[in-house]
């Protein structure tokens, strides 16, 4: 939106980052953030630019203010069009109006990944990918809070994003560069302990399948099954019915639905589905009662900072206990810091690389253990796991997109800084 209109946006909201008692966050394949400020930029990581701010949430819109992109080399302001000179990474503001004095216009049927549809005086929207039609696509957009992704529009439709149809133009920047190849793939990291052995171990979930190892170390899968679908589903991990062995799940953030899987055996497809949840929320896991039942799905409000932690996972059981807790924009995760059996929540500011570990769930006990760890706006995700398999409890960690690197802390002490780091599932052509 430009800096004279502001129109809200209902609509399909996409989620951001997730974490869970064994669990990690959120991130898109990764381009390395190659392009320098203002510079050219390839269509792909204009979209895992996009991306970032879907994962990790800048702050609510806001045309006063403004939130840096993963490079952390300059803010943009929290408006559609800042959303796109972010995913341009622009060295400047143009809003609806200017951005045309950056780009060229061309046909829509012409449309790639990282073009923009533009409406000169209201609304800009980011294009993502057409389907085989050629008439239905998604798209990227900051019309409203939250950031989010639109996986399903039709160049057809009345309005786009909310504003007249025909009101937009198709633009290209400049300075974009075509891929080889530009795939709609997202790589996502989770931890759990497949095995049952006692110590969490990394996971990836890149374009429908699941790579599972169990070892912390640079090596191959142990494990590896295809299942979800290729896109924004989110993956989520716990011990789904109790037991020793952490099983993974899936979000759809479009229709909030949980699919959490009986076992890691590559054919047993077999699930237990729970709808909850509202679009733009992000999903967490946890066994929040520390009972037998093992963990349970929880949901995160970033506009509200609310985490909803739910007492059971049975479909039509919707019983909770609501914490409000947390800054828009910061990441939650989830798991036993100290040991015991019960997980309680924590959340993650990405901007500072600060982890806030809380010590009960009770809602008016803010009580916590912080710990600065990893470097503030470089785009690394944390990470919540027991790697040491032993009575200390979920340590914390970080992923380094650049290098697909898990960097895994020894302890929740901020005084010790000793961890380990090593090097796993690294996006492929």
């Amino acid at each position: 939106m430009n800096t004279y209109v502001r129109r809200a946006l209902a609509g399909l909201v996409a989620a951001t980052a997730l974490t869970g008692s064994l669990l990690a966050a959120v991130t898109p394949a990764h381009a390395s953030f190659t392009s320098s400020l203002g510079g050219s930029i390839s269509r792909s990581e204009v979209i895992e630019r996009a991306q970032y701010w879907v994962d990790h949430q800048p702050g609510d819109y806001n045309q006063g203010a403004s939130s840096p992109g993963p490079t952390g080399d300059r803010n943009y302001r929290r408006d559609c069009s800042g959303f796109v000179d972010m995913a341009w990474h622009l060295n400047s503001d143009p809003n609806t109006q200017g951005l045309p004095g950056v780009s060229t216009e061309i046909a829509r049927t012409d449309l790639q990944a990282g073009d923009i549809l533009d409406s000169y005086y209201d609304h800009v929207i980011l294009f993502n990918a057409w389907e085989a039609d050629h008439v239905h696509y998604s798209y990227y957009a900051f019309g409203a809070t939250p950031v989010h992704f639109v996986p399903r529009a039709s160049i057809n439709d009345t309005e786009i994003d909310s504003h007249p149809n025909g009101d937009y133009k198709a633009y290209r920047y400049n300075k974009i560069i075509d891929d080889t190849a530009v795939k709609n793939v997202q790589i996502r990291e989770v931890m759990g302990d497949w095995d049952g052995n006692g110590s969490a171990t990394p996971g990836i979930y890149r374009d429908g399948v699941f790579q599972l190892r169990n070892s912390n170390s640079t090596g191959v899968s142990d494990v590896s099954f295809t299942w979800g679908n290729v896109g924004n589903w989110i993956p989520i991990a716990g011990k789904w019915g109790g037991g020793s062995e952490t099983k993974v799940g899936l979000y759809d953030p479009a229709t909030s639905t949980f699919h959490l899987r009986w076992t890691n055996t590559p054919n047993d497809n077999r699930e237990t589905t729970v709808q909850w949840g509202n679009p733009g929320w992000i999903p967490i896991a946890g066994n929040w009662a520390g009972d037998a039942e093992g963990t349970k799905i929880g949901i995160y409000d970033p506009s509200t900072g609310t985490f909803h932690l739910r007492w059971t996972n049975t479909p039509n059981d919707t019983r909770e206990t609501t914490v409000q807790w947390g800054n828009p924009g910061w990441i939650p995760l989830a798991g036993n810091w100290g040991g015991g059996a019960v997980d309680k929540i924590g959340v993650y500011d990405p901007a500072t690389s600060t982890f806030h570990l809380r010590w009960t769930n009770t809602p008016n006990d803010n009580r916590e253990t912080t710990v600065k760890y990893g470097p503030g706006g470089g785009g690394w995700t944390p990470l919540a796991g027991n790697w040491g398999g032993d009575g200390t409890g979920a340590k914390i960690g970080t992923f380094e997109p650049a290098t697909a690197n898990f960097n895994l802390r020894w302890t929740i002490d901020p005084a010790d800084e000793r961890s380990s780091t090593f090097g796993y599932g690294n996006p492929r052509p």
